[in-house]
């Protein structure tokens, strides 16, 4: 978003309005964009922040509310807020205390429900069942909490579920949604009441470390929304009262953090040092100059500490062939697709490099999982164990570090990665890959799309670099990882309305080929995928046929 609007700034007359409810440094910003500061404490609906004490509520502008000794607390103000007719989030740590949650509330939500909301929930619950080509044990708890009028909400889920589940509070269907982090910023939901339970998150090499300020505004702003309700509550949930006025002076009343500049982190600079060479800068004097222009010199001045990491990107980048400095600043033919294709440098010399050697598959799936835009799954301590057993099966044509290597872990966990994208491309279900890796059917969607986005670029290259051969390969494994599916069904996929789940079932009849659904009897394809897709699928195959007579 700097580039961007440093871009803008320099080379357009465009009027720029920014908007923000948290920033502490707006100020700061407005100058960087020359821009007029209007501030405003006005909110249309008035929110109440208060924190729970293991006995009563005290707010800061408001009477104290006394709710009892219960260890729970945010099970008890969740079941007072629905008692009330209203709806809450309620904010957690983790996806496994998100989803514990939304089944304690179901307990006592499910005694406020009407019979038509039964209905309708009931019928949620068979929509996010069928999301999934086969619906996991997460699928099936996300159904069980819906019918009792409660849902957790975390990006382990698919997007067609949350989607579900936004749409169904909003219409006052369901009560209590139990969330991570991913509602706290820019969905506007009817929740009356926000409680923040976990004020701290675990971070691997530092333990549990409280979230930003920042963070804890974007989660209360979630209360007490325009048309929905007159006032809101955030209510952050002490262990007593120590830890509750702890958590008020830190939050209630503490400052939001700044924002900084992310541009001294060397794979953002490199990435639009190469773009802009790519784009507009002829030389290091213009290139400096963008960078003269950001926020990150507004911020600190001193541009001396960028010039250096610059310098250091722009040797690198001639050595990698991306660009070339004689006179100027020049960018090469496939530094230029590297720029296109918004890699960081570093990312498409490793698979430049990779292309070099013969790949087998899964060469080519550890490859792309060592890339950082994949960021790999983690690894659980109960898994290394039968993670080395596996990987002393493997034949793998990369250096494998030793298991002292600082790196060691890191490759484990793409190794991790890389197992569970081919588990998914031999036609596994979603549901394994939940038991036996810990990996959630929306985890596995968005690795799954970053994948293909990988193996893209790997074909983008391979044409420069001209490995034409190896294109094709790349190319079937694409189709194989959209589909999870293996090498026999990838040209049953190509037709419309045929996932993985019914490519397999024609196959598995006989039909192995596009050419021998020709042949088809129309019957039998209804009988093997039901009428309507049968319908679509006859059409598809038999246009001209098509015409003298429909399935029934």
């Amino acid at each position: 978003l700097e580039v961007v609007l440093t871009k803008l700034k320099r080379e357009t007359k465009a009027q720029i309005l920014g908007l923000s409810a948290t920033i502490n440094n707006a100020g700061d910003i407005a100058e960087w964009l020359n821009a007029e500061l209007v501030r405003s404490d006005y909110r249309p609906v008035k929110l109440y922040e208060g924190v729970y004490d293991s006995e009563k509520v005290k707010f800061l502008e408001k009477k104290d509310m006394y709710i009892g000794n219960r260890e729970n607390g945010e099970i008890l103000l969740a079941e007072q807020t629905v008692a009330k007719g209203k709806q809450a989030l309620i904010f957690l740590s983790s996806r496994r205390n998100a989803e514990k949650t939304a089944e304690e509330t179901g307990r006592f939500v499910k005694k406020f429900l009407t019979e038509n909301e039964r209905r309708e929930l009931d019928e949620i619950a068979e929509k996010i069942l069928s999301v999934p080509s086969h619906p996991t044990r997460q699928c099936e708890r996300l159904a069980s909490c819906v019918r009792n009028g409660t849902a957790f909400h975390h990006a382990g889920l698919q997007h067609g579920q949350r989607v579900l589940v936004e749409d169904s509070f909003r219409k006052n269907l369901i009560k209590i949604i139990a969330a991570t982090p991913t509602l706290a910023a820019g969905v506007n939901l009817p929740a009356w009441r926000v409680l923040i339970r976990d004020a701290k998150r675990y971070y691997p090499g530092y333990g549990s470390v409280y979230i930003p300020v920042l963070e804890y505004q974007q989660m209360a702003g979630r209360a007490g929304r325009p048309k929905y309700d007159k006032e809101g509550e955030a209510i952050l949930i002490g262990k007593n009262e120590m830890d509750a006025q702890e958590l008020e002076e830190r939050f209630i009343m503490g400052e939001p953090e700044n924002i900084c500049s992310k541009l001294s982190m060397e794979p953002i600079l490199r990435t639009h040092v190469l773009s802009l060479i790519s784009t507009t800068a002829r030389n290091e004097e213009q290139l400096m100059d963008f960078f003269s222009h950001t926020f990150f010199a507004y911020q600190y001045g001193d541009l001396s500490r960028i010039e250096d990491m610059i310098e250091n990107i722009l040797a690198r980048l001639e050595e990698q062939n991306f660009i070339v400095r004689d006179s100027g600043l020049g960018v090469t033919r496939i530094g230029k697709r590297v720029a296109e294709l918004y890699l960081d440098p570093e990312t498409a010399y490793k698979l430049m490099n990779g292309l070099k050697y013969e790949l087998e598959e899964f060469d080519y799936l550890l490859l792309i999982s060592s890339a950082h835009e994949m960021d790999s799954f983690r690894i659980r301590k109960s898994e290394i164990e039968k993670l080395e057993e596996e990987l002393g099966k493997r034949d793998l044509k990369i250096e494998v570090p030793e298991s002292w290597d600082l790196h060691y872990e890191e490759f484990l966990s793409c190794f991790k990665t890389a197992l569970v994208l081919e588990e998914w491309m031999n036609e596994r279900g979603e549901d394994m890959l939940l038991e036996r890796y810990g990996v959630t059917p929306g985890g596995l969607r968005t690795k799954v799309e970053i994948a293909d986005w990988l193996l893209y670029s790997c074909q983008e290259l391979g044409f420069l670099l001209k490995k034409m051969k190896k294109i094709r390969d790349i190319r079937k494994l694409r189709v194989r990882i959209k589909y999870g599916i293996k090498e026999e069904l990838v040209n049953l996929v190509k037709l419309k309305n045929i996932g993985r789940v019914r490519a397999r079932i024609l196959y598995d009849s006989g039909f192995k080929t596009i050419s021998s659904l020709r042949k088809a009897p129309k019957e039998r394809l209804v009988d093997l995928l039901g009428p309507k897709t049968a319908e679509k699928i006859w059409n598809q195959l038999n246009i001209e046929e098509n015409k003298q007579g429909t399935l029934t």
